[in-house]
């Protein structure tokens, strides 16, 4: 009985000591809208001005995250989602470069790949012939800033409907 109660015990004990796994707090466009189950609008979480969102575009089960961009002199409001003239209190409403998260992105010349953009938005990179990363043209008051981002795992750039999926596009090596 003792040897019962120790074992029982030590097991628990051994059970606690385990660490909880870890999860990715790293926000991206393409993880935006996976629990989403109708349209919606979300918060770019990119952009510190608020002068952009993410329309969360569900068809057949499935969510497409796209960025959309505010009226001019409007911001977004992620309580009310909706544009505003008012500037929320957890935005800048200023132009600023777009936050930088630690991994899968890589500052390029502007000119090389958003040289006509006018609104924020997701091209393909034409460097990568795998299509396992795209270009993130990010547009605030005329400035245009080219980022380039890595899709996840198992997945490539759809440059047709400007998302990352797991069907990989005929044209890809």
């Amino acid at each position: 009985m003792w040897l019962k109660l120790f074992f029982s015990l030590w097991l628990v004990q051994c059970i606690l000591a385990v660490p909880a796994p870890e999860t990715d707090k790293t926000w991206i466009v393409e993880k935006a809208c996976s629990d989403v189950t109708t349209n919606t609008l979300l918060k770019n979480h990119d952009d510190p001005t608020c002068r952009s969102y993410i329309y969360c575009y569900v068809a057949n089960e499935s969510a497409t995250p796209l960025i959309k961009n505010c009226k001019a002199d409007e911001y977004f409001d992620s309580t009310l989602k909706l544009c505003s003239s008012k500037v929320p209190n957890e935005c800048s409403g200023e132009p600023t470069e777009p936050t930088e998260s630690p991994v899968n992105k890589t500052t390029i010349k502007t000119s090389d790949s958003c040289q006509d953009v006018t609104k924020s938005t997701l091209m393909q990179n034409k460097n990568d012939s795998t299509c396992r990363s795209y270009i993130y043209c990010y547009v605030s008051n005329g400035s245009v800033t080219a980022l380039i981002r890595n899709c996840l795992t198992n997945q490539y750039f759809d440059s047709a409907l400007k998302v990352c999926s797991l069907t990989k596009p005929d044209d890809c090596s």
